[in-house]
């Protein structure tokens, strides 16, 4: 069962630019980036949190989220730069970078402008470009209640006014994220995290000009592409379509799951995750 209380602030440092941040584990470096633009990383946690039994795992908060101070440029170049600003604060070379969703669009774009700062990638239902927001309106028409639409329509519309209204839109449209998870579970999630509008706000005009299709065959290191079958937002069209674009792309479907695999198939995720990681990223504990 999912904890009804949020779990207590994990992340205990500050980079230099600000953002909050915490490690736990040893080993070669796995560097989680969020999505879900104006919450936090909690939705990780507790479900990646066994991944520190053989790597060095680090959350952080992005710029405007949860624990980290707001940003001056919430573009997508300088979003993905604090990646950067979080591995040379913890003095990491090379780094495998998780990102889901919104934070797989900040991966994509780090590992364009840093090429050698990243030894893989673990891609989690996201996207290469905006494309992926036409497709999903048309599967929440099918899928999603009028009040889950109305919510829908107002998180993007900018006509919301406060945390607290973002958070009840954000909890009305959470169960379109999964496939089978019980109604008492999603809400316990939705409870997990921070709500910040405003930050949500700088960021959804920005997606617009997200589209690096042309750019994938830059992207030299190993990437495995996951996606849940039942993704309404991110589908496996969009994850098939990513795949092809890049080097060394590989496509692992989760049949069971919707966006958040790491939470519907825990523990078929972990394994894929891990061993995937053990044949492609290997180095000494930091």
């Amino acid at each position: 069962m999912i904890p009804l209380v949020p779990p207590e602030p994990f992340l205990s440092r500050l980079t230099r630019q600000g953002v909050a941040f915490d490690d736990r584990g040893r080993g070669p470096a796995l560097v989680t980036v969020h999505g879900d633009p104006g919450t936090d990383h909690r939705l990780f946690r507790p479900f990646l949190d066994p991944l520190a039994e053989d790597r060095q795992l680090v959350f952080f908060d992005l710029p405007g989220h949860g624990q980290s101070r707001p940003a001056e440029d919430y573009g997508l170049p300088a979003m993905a730069g604090v990646i950067d600003d979080v591995r040379t604060t913890l003095g990491i070379g090379a780094i495998a970078l998780l990102g889901s969703s919104y934070g797989g669009f900040l991966t994509l774009t780090y590992v364009l402008a840093h090429p050698d700062a990243v030894s893989a990638l673990v891609l989690v239902g996201t996207s290469a470009s905006h494309g992926f927001r036409e497709e999903s309106l048309q599967v929440a028409a099918r899928r999603g209640t009028p009040t889950m639409l109305a919510s829908l329509h107002r998180l993007w519309d900018g006509s919301l006014t406060s945390d607290a209204e973002f958070q009840r839109a954000w909890q009305d449209i959470l169960p379109l994220y999964f496939h089978q998870l019980p109604k008492t579970e999603i809400d316990a999630l939705a409870h997990r995290c921070s709500y910040t509008l405003e930050t949500r706000q700088r960021i959804l005009p920005t997606l617009q000009h997200y589209d690096l299709r042309a750019r994938l065959s830059e992207i030299a290191v190993p990437a495995l592409v996951v996606v849940g079958r039942h993704d309404w937002i991110t589908s496996v069209r969009q994850a098939e379509d990513l795949v092809a674009g890049l080097k060394r792309g590989e496509l692992v479907i989760f049949e069971e799951s919707g966006h958040y695999p790491f939470i519907e198939e825990r523990n078929r995720f972990l394994a894929v995750v891990r061993d995937w990681l053990a044949q492609h990223v290997r180095g000494e504990a930091s």
